[in-house]
């Protein structure tokens, strides 16, 4: 797994376009599978990935680097005793970094300085990418450029740090006793913990069970950072809940821990019914899908940092609302 965790850091370290397409053509599949979130969805070979999604992005960018906040590997943990299928698996989360000088999503540029959240989950056969799941938080680049189609966020804008207290890249496998333990936290939390919500009170779930008291858990644009476990609970999940209040977790696509640290990309595999207003959107009564990306960093017996990513545009389009084509409207 050590090569699998330097190959996506000789990725990430790519600086210009025929360098990343000559790592591309070395290393990726040609017919790699993409899931990219919307606006963008789905492909089947590593030229409509190049063409759709990594050109248009880079190329909206002068001086685009990235900045690695984590990157970690490991073989997919998708059943209750931590085994699973055997899937290898390499996660990379930060910002890519540039200068917004050419269109992009039809938004103008606007030749500022942003930083555009990331996070990609890499499945690999052999040493071959093959596949991947990633996302981008869209809303997070929609307020750098001044056109935030949502309300006021809950939380705070634009705090999105590294791992406190360790290096979150690992470049070589971290102990198998601390990578159980970090599963089985996450376990009982998904489907122990978030799977048991009565519909009236969040005490129901016993969440404090698994996260500590001053947790930071970095929530998308659009929700935004919440500085503790009260402030996670009163100004995320109270909300979510009111919105979804009977959403379900239906299972472990592509979970990988390694030592204190474990992702997932759950690509519509939480369920819902929009019963109540979300972010300024009234309930329509559908069910809808919500697909993601998700860190969390556990030390001792309890998760203290937890990162992000929500496909909104996929989510309000579900909900009748077009995030993008209203926050094109806001560019002046």
């Amino acid at each position: 797994m050590t090569c699998h965790r330097q190959i996506l850091a000789d990725y990430y370290a790519c600086e210009v376009m025929t360098e990343r397409d000559a790592f591309l053509d070395q290393n990726f599949s040609k017919n790699f599978v993409w899931h990219a979130g919307e606006p963008w969805g789905h492909g089947s070979n590593l030229a409509s990935w190049q063409s759709e999604v990594m050109h248009p992005l880079l190329s909206a960018l002068s001086a685009a680097h990235y900045e690695v906040h984590i990157l970690f590997a490991g073989s997919t943990m998708n059943k209750p005793d931590g085994s699973g299928d055997g899937t290898q698996w390499a996660t990379g989360s930060g910002y890519l970094h540039g200068k917004f000088v050419s269109d992009w999503m039809g938004f103008r540029a606007t030749n500022q300085n942003i930083r555009i959240r990331f996070a990609d989950f890499f499945r690999f056969e052999d040493d071959c990418i093959v596949e991947c799941y990633s996302q981008i938080d869209i809303i997070d680049f929609l307020q750098q450029i001044g056109c935030d189609p949502l309300p006021a966020s809950n939380g705070e804008r634009f705090i999105y740090p590294a791992p406190t207290g360790l290096s979150g890249i690992m470049m070589t496998p971290q102990d198998e006793t601390e990578t159980m333990n970090t599963f089985k936290l996450l376990h009982g939390m998904l489907f122990d913990g978030l799977n048991t919500f009565d519909g009236e009170g969040l005490e129901s779930m016993s969440m404090e069970d698994y996260f500590h008291p001053n947790l930071k858990w970095y929530g998308p644009g659009g929700i935004g950072a919440c500085m503790s476990f009260k402030e996670f609970q009163e100004r995320h999940q109270a909300p979510w809940l009111i919105a979804f209040p009977d959403r379900e977790v239906l299972g472990l696509d592509n979970l990988i821990c390694d030592g204190p640290i474990c992702g997932e990309a759950w690509f519509q595999s939480v369920e819902a019914t929009h019963g109540g207003p979300y972010l300024g959107v009234p309930a329509t009564g559908k069910t809808i899908k919500v697909s993601g990306i998700d860190y969390w960093l556990r030390q001792d017996d309890v998760f203290t940092e937890n990162w992000i990513f929500i496909d909104f545009v996929e989510l309000f389009d579900q909900m009748d609302y077009n995030l993008l084509e209203h926050a094109r409207s806001l560019q002046s």
